[in-house]
């Protein structure tokens, strides 16, 4: 069948006058049609979910290859682990990101939007994960701490009780570290959505 182009007519809902249906603006009337859709909805219109599902798998083939060579890091002591850690999840969601940007969209406004959401879902994922963990090993803990209660309460003392880390200018710049290494990571994402929707646009 061929497309006469009437399916790609509309009217504009100011005027009445005929347009494009993908028209951002009315020749006839000047009103911007973009200036209408709230902040969500426009960012919502940029988001590719495929290509973002794409980015996450890359992201977790990324990670799973470098996390086998963590233990050999730890053993040879040839890097700082939480320096090899920082690396591995950065490289998975840059790379992630740029899978992302390359299978998008060209514009690099929108590989930065779905890097943003490939580091946000990335970030979710490990949250849930290392919020797991924490409950298993919470909950161990707990058992354990049941178990030795039977023997006396020197026993369940000894178990329990954890030193107490003093507030100190050396545990405030660990927070300040990590924060900033988790801001670095997160545009790591939105920076390899850019750079893909880059290399996207410049092939073209």
């Amino acid at each position: 069948m061929v497309d006469n182009g009437e399916s790609r007519k509309a009217y504009c809902k100011f005027c009445g006058s005929e347009i494009n249906k993908d028209a951002q603006f009315c020749k006839m009337c000047g009103k911007n049609f973009t200036e209408e859709k709230d902040f969500i909805n426009r960012i919502n219109e940029k988001i590719n979910i495929l290509s973002v599902f794409i980015g996450l798998i890359v992201s977790v083939i990324v990670l799973l290859v470098g996390s086998s060579f963590f233990g050999v890091v730890i053993i040879s002591k040839t890097m700082d682990t939480t320096f090899y850690l920082f690396l591995i999840l950065f490289a998975a969601l840059f790379l992630g990101g740029i899978t992302t940007g390359i299978l998008g969209n060209p514009k690099i406004n929108e590989g930065l939007i779905n890097g943003a959401v490939l580091s946000l879902v990335a970030f979710i994922i490990i949250g849930f994960i290392i919020g797991g963990y924490l409950l298993i090993v919470i909950g161990i803990s707990s058992a354990m701490a049941s178990a030795f209660s039977s023997y006396g309460p020197s026993a369940a003392s000894n178990v329990t009780t954890t030193p107490t880390l003093p507030f100190s200018q050396e545990n405030i710049f660990l927070i300040l570290k990590g924060i900033l290494i988790i801001i670095t990571i997160f545009f790591g994402g939105m920076g390899g959505g850019a750079l893909g929707s880059w290399i996207k646009g410049g092939t073209k």
